[in-house]
C-alpha cells in the first residue's frame, strides 16, 4: 500500500501563520519567559526524543556535583530536582506509547520503599522535626533519582553513554584540579569547579589541599574514586585509539588530583580496589604489575608531608592498641572522638537510635559527658556509625540489606555479561563494582553528608539487572550459565498482581498495621521542658588583680566567646550543680520509676546484646571484686542519671545556652529546669560575682595610708636638716664652693686655716645635702607609684559602679529569656499522629516484604501464545 505524502492545505497555513503571530507577540511582551519556555519545550522535545542524554546529564551532574556549583556558588535555583521530575515525566509518557518498559523499576521499587520505610520510623519519636524532614526531603529525591536512572538505563549503549559523559566531566574537572595545584593559582577557583584550602597536613606543616567542585577535599577525593575504575574500563574496552587515549587522560588526571587532595581514605580506598581487582579479574598479574608501577610513581610523587600523614594512621593504630600515649594527629584524634560518641549514641538508643539527622543536636550533649570538646564540628565521621547512632539497628541493617543486594545484583549482572562473552559491558559492569568498593571503603571515615553519590551508585549497579538480561549472545559458544538468570525479566509484577497479593494476604497486613499503630501507645508520652539563657559577659573572665604594677590588663587571661560558652556548658552540667538539683526536687521525685513496655522492651535487648558482646560475661573486665561505695550512693547514681538526661546545647550563631529535659511529668520536667538553673545561677555567683567594693574600699584606704605616711616623711627629712627647697639650698651651696675655690686660686695661699676650713665645711654640706636629696627622690618615686596605683583603683571601682549600673538597669550577666514553664510541651507527635503514622509505617514496610518476596520467589511465567502446529504433509498422486 503506497503512503501518499500529506499535503498543506490552507488552514494549516492559517494556524502556523496564527502561532507564529503569537510568539512574535509573547516575545516582544515578556522576552526572557517566552525564550525560556521555548528553551524548556525544546529541552523536552530533545529529551523526549533521546532520553539517554537526560540521563547521563543527570548524573554527570550529579556525581561531579556540578549541579551543587551551580546553586552555592553561583546561586542558581536546584537543578537534580528539576531534571529528576521532567525525566520521570518523559518516562511515563515515552512508557505510555510503547518506547520505554517498566520491568527493571518496577522490580526495585519494593526495595526502594522498603528503605524509606524504615526512615520513616524516625518521625515517631524524634523530639525536633526540623533536621529529620529536611534528611527525609534529601531522601525522597535520591530515592526519585536513583528510580528514574534505573527505569531507564536499560540498556547497554545507555549505560556506556552516561559512564562516558561522567567520565569526561570528572576528568575535565580533574585536570583543572591538577593544573591548579601545579602553577600554585589557588586564589582562581575556576568558577567553583576547582576549589581549595589551606588546611593542617601532618604535625605543623599545612599545605593548600584541592577541593575541586566540593567544599571538603575528603568528598572530593571520594567522587574521584568512584570515576577512576570506569575511567580505567572505558580505556580499556573502547575500540578507537583516540578515545582510548583520551579516557587514559582522564584516568591518569583522576589518580593525580586524588593523591592532590590529600585524602588518606581515599588513598585506603584505592588500595582496597585494587586488592578487589586483583582477587576477581582474570589479567590479575598484569593489574598487579601495574598498580606496583604506579604505587611507586605515586609515592615518589607525593609530598613528604602526605606521606607523613599517611604514617599518623599506623601510629593512631598501634597507640589504640597499646594505649601508651595521645594521638599527636589533631585530626585522627578528634575523628575517634566523634565516632565514640556515635557508639555511646547507639548504644543509648539500639534499636530505632536518636533520629534521622538528630546527631548535630544531641552532639553538645554528649560531648560534654565524655569531656571532648563540644564545640567541634558535630559529624560522626562514618557512614556506618552515623546509620548505627541515628537510626540503630534498623538503619545499619537497612544499609547493609542495600549494599549487598546491589552487590549481588551487580556481580550477577557482570558474570551473565562474561557468560554471553559481551566482554565490554562486563568489564564496565566489573568497573561499577570496583567503585562501589572504594565508595564503602572511604565511608568508613567520611559520613553521609553527599548521600547522591551513594544512591547513583545504587542505580548504576541495580541497572545491570536489565541490562545483562536484555543482552545478545555474541558468536563465540557460550559459556554454560544457571537456568534462573535468564527467568528473572519475567518477575515483575503488573499491577493487577500487586492488587491481587494485598487481597491475598490482608489479615497479615492488616495485623501489622496494627501493631504498628499501637507502638505509640506502649511508649509513655514525653514532655520537653527547656530554658534559654542569654549571656552578657563582663569581667568574670579577665581575673586581674587591680592596681597592680607592670601587668598587661586583661589581655593575657582574655577567651574567647566559644570558649567562654563552653565553660558555663561544663559549670551547667558540673556535680556540684546536678547535686544541688537533685536535692532541691528531692530524692525520692527523680528517682521515680518511669520505665514504659517500650523502654523496658529496648533495656531488654540492650541487656541481651551486652550479653552477646562479652560471651555471658566472661569477657567484661570492667567487674571489680569490691563494688565502689559511690555506685551505691542514690543521690550520686541519681545525680549521674540527671546528668545523662539533662540536654545542654548552644543556640547557633547566638551568645545563648538551652537547658532542657525530657519526662513523662510535664510538671516534673519544668521543675526540674527550673531548679537546675537556679542552682547553677547560685554556683556562679560563687565563682564569677562576689561583691568587691570591700575589697576596693580596703585598698583604696591603704593606698592613702602609704601616701600621707611617704609625705610625712620627706616633711620630716627637710625639717631635721633645715632645709625648705633642696634644689635652692643645692644652687646656693655649689655658688659658695665655686667661690671659695676661685678665691684660693687667686690668693695662692693653700695653707690658709681659715679658708680651709670654709672649704670643708662647704663640701660636707653639699656631700649631705646630696644624700638627702637621694633618699627624698627615692620617697617621691614611690609616692609617685603609689599615686598611680591608687587612681587606677579609683578608676576600676568607678568602672565596677558603672558596670553594676549597667547590670541593675538593663540586665544581668544571665538573662532567662525564656523559663521552663513557657516552654513546656509535648515532645514529638501527638499520640494520634504517632499512631497514624506508625500505621502507615507498618502498612508500606509489610507491603514492600511481601511484594520483595513474591518478586524473588516467582518463576518465570509460560508462553501465552499458541503453539504453532505444521499441516499434515499428504501425498497427491496423479493419473498421468
Amino acid at each position: 500500500m503506497m503512503v501518499h505524502p500529506m499535503k498543506l492545505t490552507q488552514s494549516h497555513k492559517n494556524i502556523a501563520f496564527a502561532l507564529f503571530a503569537v510568539l512574535l507577540v509573547a516575545t516582544a511582551l515578556a522576552p526572557v519567559e517566552t525564550i525560556l519556555a521555548l528553551g524548556g519545550f525544546l529541552g523536552a522535545a530533545i529529551l523526549y526524543r533521546w532520553p539517554q542524554y537526560g540521563v547521563a546529564l543527570l548524573v554527570a551532574g550529579t556525581v561531579t556535583n556540578a549541579f551543587g556549583v551551580a546553586s552555592n556558588v553561583h546561586g542558581l535555583p536546584g537543578i537534580q530536582t528539576p531534571v529528576t521530575v521532567a525525566l520521570g515525566i518523559i518516562l511515563l509518557i515515552r512508557w505510555a506509547a510503547g518506547k520505554e518498559d517498566l520491568t527493571a523499576g518496577l522490580l526495585f521499587i519494593p526495595l526502594l520503599v522498603f528503605v524509606f520505610s524504615i526512615s520513616l520510623l524516625s518521625l515517631i519519636h524524634v523530639e525536633d522535626f526540623e533536621p529529620t524532614f529536611e534528611r527525609l526531603s534529601e531522601q525522597t529525591r535520591d530515592l526519585a533519582t536513583a528510580a528514574v536512572v534505573i527505569a531507564y538505563l536499560t540498556s547497554g549503549s545507555r549505560l556506556r553513554t552516561t559512564i562516558r559523559t561522567t567520565v569526561l566531566a570528572m576528568g575535565a574537572i580533574a585536570l583543572l584540579s591538577v593544573k591548579q595545584y601545579l602553577s600554585g593559582s589557588f586564589s582562581d577557583p575556576a568558577f567553583g569547579f576547582a576549589q581549595a584550602a589551606m588546611n593542617q597536613i601532618a604535625g605543623e606543616v599545612h599545605q593548600w589541599r584541592i577541593s575541586g567542585t566540593l567544599p571538603d577535599a575528603n568528598y572530593y577525593g571520594q567522587i574521584l574514586v568512584i570515576t577512576l575504575p570506569l575511567a580505567c574500563g572505558l580505556a580499556y574496552i573502547e575500540k578507537r585509539p583516540v578515545v582510548r587515549l583520551l579516557f587514559l587522560l582522564c584516568a591518569l588526571a583522576i589518580l593525580a588530583a586524588t593523591l592532590f587532595t590529600f585524602s588518606r581514605g581515599a588513598i585506603l580506598a584505592i588500595a582496597a580496589m585494587v586488592i578487589a581487582g586483583i582477587l576477581t579479574l582474570r589479567a590479575r598479574w598484569r593489574l598487579l604489575g601495574a598498580a606496583c608501577l604506579l604505587g611507586a610513581v605515586g609515592i615518589a610523587a607525593m609530598p613528604s608531608a602526605f606521606i607523613d600523614r599517611i604514617a599518623l594512621i599506623l601510629q593512631a593504630i598501634q597507640i589504640q592498641m597499646t594505649g601508651d600515649q595521645a594521638i599527636s594527629d589533631p585530626s585522627l584524634s578528634g575523628r575517634i572522638a566523634v565516632m565514640g560518641t556515635a557508639l555511646r549514641m547507639f548504644w543509648d538508643s539500639p534499636l530505632v537510635g536518636i533520629g534521622l539527622g538528630q546527631y548535630t543536636g544531641h552532639y553538645g550533649q554528649y560531648a560534654l559527658a565524655s569531656g571532648i570538646d563540644p564545640g567541634a564540628a558535630p559529624n560522626p565521621h562514618s557512614l556506618y556509625l552515623e546509620a548505627l547512632a541515628e537510626e540503630g539497628v534498623f538503619g545499619i541493617g537497612k544499609l547493609l540489606a542495600i549494599i549487598i543486594v546491589a552487590l549481588m545484583v551487580a556481580i550477577r549482572g557482570a558474570r551473565l555479561l562474561y557468560a554471553k562473552n559481551d566482554t565490554r559491558q562486563a568489564a564496565l559492569a566489573t568497573s561499577l563494582c570496583l567503585g562501589f568498593i572504594g565508595y564503602l571503603a572511604t565511608a568508613l571515615f567520611l559520613h553521609g553528608a553527599f548521600l547522591r553519590f551513594f544512591w547513583i551508585e545504587i542505580a548504576l549497579l541495580l541497572s545491570l539487572w536489565r541490562i545483562s538480561n536484555v543482552a545478545k549472545p555474541r558468536p563465540i559458544p557460550l559459556r554454560v550459565k544457571k537456568e534462573w538468570s535468564s527467568k528473572m525479566m519475567h518477575r515483575a509484577l503488573s499491577p493487577a498482581e500487586v492488587l491481587g497479593i494485598v487481597r491475598e494476604r490482608k489479615y497479615l497486613i492488616g495485623a501489622v498495621t496494627i501493631a504498628f499503630m499501637l507502638v505509640p501507645m506502649l511508649q509513655a508520652q514525653q514532655s520537653t521542658a527547656e530554658s534559654t539563657l542569654l549571656y552578657r559577659f563582663g569581667r568574670e573572665y579577665f581575673p586581674v588583680r587591680p592596681g597592680e604594677e607592670h601587668r598587661n590588663w586583661g589581655e593575657n587571661v582574655q577567651v574567647s566567646l566559644d570558649a567562654a560558652l563552653f565553660t558555663e556548658m561544663h559549670l551547667l552540667r558540673s556535680r556540684e550543680v546536678i547535686e544541688s538539683t537533685v536535692a532541691d526536687i528531692g530524692l525520692d521525685k527523680i528517682t521515680e520509676p518511669k520505665e514504659s513496655a517500650l523502654s523496658g522492651v529496648a533495656t531488654q535487648t540492650m541487656r541481651a546484646l551486652r550479653s552477646v558482646y562479652t560471651l555471658g560475661g566472661l569477657l567484661d573486665f570492667d567487674k571489680s571484686d569490691k563494688p565502689s561505695k559511690r555506685a551505691v550512693d542514690p543521690t550520686v547514681s541519681a545525680a549521674k542519671d540527671l546528668a545523662e538526661r539533662l540536654r545542654i546545647r548552644r543556640v547557633e550563631g547566638a551568645a545563648m545556652i538551652a537547658v532542657g529535659i525530657q519526662d513523662a511529668n510535664p510538671e516534673l520536667a519544668e521543675r526540674i529546669i527550673t531548679a537546675h538553673v537556679d542552682s547553677y545561677l547560685r554556683k556562679r555567683q560563687q565563682l564569677f560575682e562576689r561583691d568587691p567594693s570591700k575589697f576596693y574600699s580596703t585598698e583604696i584606704a591603704k593606698a592613702q595610708l602609704e601616701l600621707n605616711s611617704i609625705s610625712e616623711k620627706i616633711s620630716s627629712l627637710r625639717l631635721e636638716q633645715g632645709i625648705p627647697d633642696e634644689t635652692v639650698e643645692h644652687s646656693v651651696l655649689s655658688d659658695r664652693l665655686i667661690s671659695l675655690e676661685r678665691q684660693r686660686e687667686s690668693m695662692r695661699q693653700a695653707d690658709i686655716p681659715v679658708l680651709q676650713k670654709d672649704l670643708k665645711e662647704t663640701r660636707e654640706a653639699l656631700f649631705g645635702l646630696n644624700a638627702l636629696t637621694a633618699t627624698t627622690k627615692l620617697l617621691e618615686a614611690r609616692y609617685k607609684s603609689v599615686a598611680e596605683n591608687l587612681e587606677r583603683m579609683l578608676q576600676e571601682q568607678n568602672r565596677w559602679r558603672l558596670d553594676s549600673a549597667y547590670v541593675r538597669e538593663l540586665g544581668p550577666t544571665i538573662e532567662i529569656v525564656e523559663p521552663a514553664a513557657f516552654s513546656a510541651r509535648p515532645a514529638g507527635l501527638p499520640r494520634i499522629a504517632r499512631m497514624v503514622l506508625g500505621g502507615v509505617i507498618g502498612f508500606v514496610f509489610i507491603t514492600a516484604l511481601l511484594l520483595g518476596f513474591a518478586t524473588l520467589g516467582r518463576k518465570k511465567r509460560p508462553s501465552m501464545q499458541p503453539v504453532q502446529t505444521e499441516a499434515p504433509r499428504v501425498k497427491v498422486y496423479s493419473n498421468s
